[in-house]
């Protein structure tokens, strides 16, 4: 399993990214967790999430180049996250 939770608009009530009270929402959740992890599309919203400490990953299906954007980790594929981070890969089950 590669994540803990999938956190939706309603457990941050209802403040949206790049809210910064949409961060400190899933912080207050998660008190003392040391390695969060956030994957968008929207550069903004990456950006708030690094100012509040998580590691970031851009999901951009377009990207010519796979480095770093903006301190940012790039994606194409959503394949690609366990990769881009110490995430396990995900268990996809039995064809």
């Amino acid at each position: 399993e590669c994540f803990r939770e999938i956190i939706g608009m309603q457990e941050v009530n209802f403040n949206l990214k790049p809210s910064p009270l949409a961060f400190k929402e899933v912080t207050r959740r998660y008190p003392g967790e040391n390695e969060v992890y956030f994957c968008d599309d929207a550069i903004e919203n990456l950006d708030e999430a690094a100012r509040h400490g998580w590691k970031t990953i851009w999901y951009n299906p377009t990207a010519n180049r796979l480095a770093e954007a903006g301190g940012h980790k790039v994606i194409r594929s959503l394949s690609g996250l366990p990769a881009s981070s110490s995430l396990p890969p995900p268990n996809m089950g039995s064809p």
